[in-house]
């Protein structure tokens, strides 16, 4: 749900792939402050940003890339063979429709 962080984040740019504008649209838009305060509690924050950055960097018109079953392996060990623990997470997002509300302790 990193597509729709605030106005005032760096993601949200006018450079944002037209993949992204459409899921950004489809997603309700940016947050509001209050969502993006209570998105940026969640103890994973940096690491959603990061993949978020790495997601809109890897968007090369006309790549040729290998077909998904290709990674099935690595996938497979992903996994089966988390690199955190699942004692590590520390809770889930409440929602009201697209509306982000809090970060509830599991």
């Amino acid at each position: 749900h990193t597509h729709t962080y605030t106005l005032n984040s760096p993601l949200f740019s006018p450079e944002l792939s037209e993949g992204s504008k459409r899921t950004l649209v489809f997603q309700g838009g940016p947050m509001s402050p209050t969502e993006a305060a209570v998105f940026e509690s969640d103890p994973l924050f940096q690491e959603c940003m990061s993949l978020r950055r790495w997601d809109e960097a890897a968007k090369v018109s006309g790549l040729d890339v290998p077909s998904m079953a290709s990674y099935g392996e690595l996938l497979q060990r992903a996994i089966v063979h988390p690199r955190r623990a699942a004692d590590a997470v520390q809770g889930s997002y409440v929602r009201n429709g697209n509306t982000l509300l809090a970060i509830a302790a599991i």
